[in-house]
């Protein structure tokens, strides 16, 4: 059974705070990042609804500050639309692989933290945490050499 579009999954902002330990009021802090399949274009037109969407959850006070938002490529996305008819899920592998590269860069900055990846059925989410979870067990592998 699909959600309608725009919803947010029912427990998704209990799991986000529950994982959110460490924070304390009054202290800047933005330990959540979205890696989106939507591009960064023309004064930010694309990513709008997501940064509308989470500074109100903020006024509610269920997040606690604004999440980063890593945009996806344009081309990519596009792509993707036009070859879904014949290709299904496969057409959003290249943009899951540019969501696997994003999280790499992004995960070299902040080298001290564990990442815990949410992603859905969608825009290459699985085939983005299928390389991450194979990435962080050849990782492993490599440590206890």
């Amino acid at each position: 059974k699909k959600l309608p579009q725009g919803i947010i999954y029912p427990g998704c902002l209990s799991l986000f705070r529950c994982l959110d330990k460490t924070w304390e009021p009054g202290e800047p802090a933005s330990n959540l990042a979205f890696l989106s399949a939507r591009p960064h274009v023309y004064k930010s037109w694309a990513e709008r609804k997501s940064y509308d969407l989470f500074q109100e959850l903020v006024a509610r006070q269920a997040l606690h500050s604004i999440p980063t938002m890593i945009p996806g490529q344009l081309g990519l996305g596009l792509w993707a639309m036009l070859t879904y008819p014949c290709m299904k899920n496969l057409a959003w592998q290249r943009v899951g692989d540019f969501k696997y590269q994003c999280y790499l860069r992004y995960a070299k900055l902040y080298l001290e933290y564990d990442f815990v990846f949410c992603g859905d059925d969608g825009q290459g989410d699985v085939w983005a945490g299928q390389r991450m979870v194979l990435y962080r067990k050849s990782a492993r592998v490599l440590e206890e050499c």
